[in-house]
């Protein structure tokens, strides 16, 4: 029976972070609602993990989860994210280990760099490519959602 609702947590992160990133493309905000229940699945999926979890350990995850929290609201406040990101970060910060969570924000900051670079090369491409009187618009934001959501699914799978 734990196995199921663990294979049905995870299966539903997996859609949560799917919708997550179609909100964050389609309309660059990530739902609170979604955040919440990703959290929710999270803390949930290390209550029902086998005794191997002593109460120190989940107590840690939770610690990180407002740590990454209270750095991502710094990180917010020079605008470097927004903050549904910060918000989705931290409460993907529950499904990790110490470990895979410094893995999962080195491999979200390299995706979020590759998706910059895209960024770039396709505003650049707009300027060559296009004429004043066409009106093309230029990426003045990042939809960082996919960064964020590529790493955790990539370390989830």
């Amino acid at each position: 029976m734990i196995e199921l609702i663990a294979s049905i947590t995870y299966w539903s992160l997996l859609l949560l972070l799917c919708l997550c990133c179609y909100s964050d493309i389609r309309y660059r905000k990530l739902p609170n609602c979604f955040c919440l229940l990703i959290l929710a699945l999270g803390f949930l999926n290390l209550i029902i993990q086998p005794m191997e979890y002593k109460p120190e350990i989940v107590l840690l995850r939770i610690f990180y989860v407002f740590l990454v929290f209270i750095l991502g609201c710094f990180i917010y406040r020079l605008g470097c994210l927004g903050g549904g990101d910060i918000k989705l970060i931290a409460s993907l910060s529950i499904w990790f280990t110490p470990n895979n969570l410094v893995t999962f924000l080195i491999l979200m900051t390299m995706f979020g760099g590759f998706l910059a670079g895209l960024s770039i090369l396709y505003n650049q491409i707009v300027v060559l490519f296009t004429s004043k009187l066409l009106a093309h618009k230029k990426i003045t934001t990042l939809p960082y959602g996919i960064a964020i959501t590529a790493s955790a699914t990539i370390l989830l799978i």
